[in-house]
C-alpha cells in the first residue's frame, strides 16, 4: 500500500510503499494514502483529514549596493544611449 509516515505533530515527513506487516520507526506512524489528492510530504494529517501546506512565496532578493565596476558601466551605457550608438 502507499502510505504516509506521520510524525507526532501530524506532520507528513515520508511516503512510501510498504506491506501490511511494516513496522514504522519510533515517533512515526502509518497511514494509507488516498487517492485524492495527491498527499506529499509537508502535508498535515488532522483528525482523518488531509491539509495541504500553506505556499510560501519567498520575496524577491534586494539587490546590493553596485560595485565601482558596475556603476562606471552603467554610466556609460547611459552616455551611449544619450548619444544614439546603442
Amino acid at each position: 500500500m502507499n502510505a504516509a509516515l506521520i510524525d507526532e505533530n501530524g506532520l507528513v515527513v515520508n511516503t512510501i510503499v510498504v506491506g501490511d506487516d511494516y513496522e514504522p520507526p519510533d515517533g512515526l506512524e502509518v497511514i494509507e494514502l488516498p487517492t485524492d489528492p495527491p498527499v506529499a510530504i509537508g502535508w498535515t494529517y488532522d483528525d482523518g483529514e488531509w491539509l495541504e501546506p500553506d505556499l510560501v512565496v519567498p520575496e524577491p532578493p534586494t539587490p546590493g549596493p553596485l560595485s565601482l565596476i558596475q556603476a562606471q558601466l552603467d554610466f556609460i551605457s547611459d552616455r551611449l544611449l544619450e548619444e544614439g550608438i546603442l
